[in-house]
């Protein structure tokens, strides 16, 4: 019995020592460490995908509501730019479309009338370009956490420029007019010319202000006024459908964000569905 027992102890002794046996434990051991290795790091993805997915929805979620608000408040802004250009509108439909041909054929009075409710449009404009300006804070950058949103932010970007560019032509038209109406009553050519001039340069002072008269076209003042007069009303008239067209894109990327993420729906497709006379009909409808 004692012989037994003494033979087993060696034994276990032995196989404690056998460098193959230490090799097999170890393996055995490292396959079963890296499995737990992989199996974590595996629950870590999973957990971070879970939670880029949460911030992602979270940031479009956010980016909607401010949209959205966005657009009501825009639309609101818009409603002021189109009440502005009511007096305006009036003279088309009595003059067969040309307020140039109305104004050379008034007085200082029509173009008094002419500048207050130009100045009426101003206002409403700027306010609704104030208003855009101040929103791009909040929207371009959740817009810049979606995967995406840099597309959109490019979009939005370039159809407020060709606002503001609008805005620029038409401010600087008005305060060119509103300096000539003065001097309607001059009669010395060269006296007139040294006014154009003047108004010319008063536009120079503002940031990368133009002129807009031509002024070798014109003989007599109210040649010039009226020439204005026309080219201050198209460039309303495009703000009038520049501005619908920007809630219109904000619109779509509303649309846009409100999709399952897979969706293959590109923006520039839906703005141009929302354009269209199925929805929106930018070239037709005022509002």
């Amino acid at each position: 019995m004692t012989q037994q027992t003494s033979f087993n102890f060696l034994e276990i002794i032995k196989n404690l020592f056998d460098p193959l046996a230490v090799q097999v434990d170890i393996a055995t051991a490292l396959t079963g460490l890296i499995t737990i290795i992989v199996v974590l790091w595996k629950w870590g993805q999973v957990i971070k995908n879970q939670s880029n997915r949460f911030i992602s929805e979270h940031a479009r979620e956010s980016a909607m509501n401010i949209i959205q608000r966005e657009i009501q408040r825009l639309s609101e802004k818009r409603g002021d730019i189109i009440k502005s250009l009511e007096y305006f509108d009036n003279i088309l439909r009595i003059h067969d479309g040309s307020i140039s041909r109305y104004f050379i054929q008034q007085d200082q009075k029509a173009y008094d009338k002419f500048l207050i409710d130009g100045k009426r449009f101003s206002k409403a404009l700027r306010e609704f370009l104030d208003l855009a300006q101040k929103s791009k804070y909040s929207i371009y950058p959740l817009l810049n956490s979606i995967e995406g949103g840099d597309d959109k932010v490019k979009i939005l970007k370039e159809y407020l420029q060709n606002l503001a560019n609008t805005n620029d032509k038409v401010l600087y038209l008005t305060i060119e007019t509103d300096y000539i109406v003065k001097f309607l009553g001059e009669s010395d050519k060269n006296q007139f010319e040294s006014h154009l001039q003047k108004a010319t340069e008063l536009v120079g002072k503002y940031p990368g202000g133009k002129s807009a008269l031509m002024r070798d076209r014109f003989d007599k003042p109210y040649e010039v006024l009226s020439w204005c007069a026309g080219e201050i009303f198209l460039n309303q008239s495009n703000v009038r459908k520049s501005s619908k067209e920007y809630i219109i894109v904000l619109s779509s990327i509303l649309y846009v964000l409100s999709l399952p993420s897979h969706t293959s729906d590109s923006i520039e497709n839906v703005i141009d569905k929302y354009k269209s006379t199925k929805y929106f009909d930018l070239e037709n409808e005022i509002r």
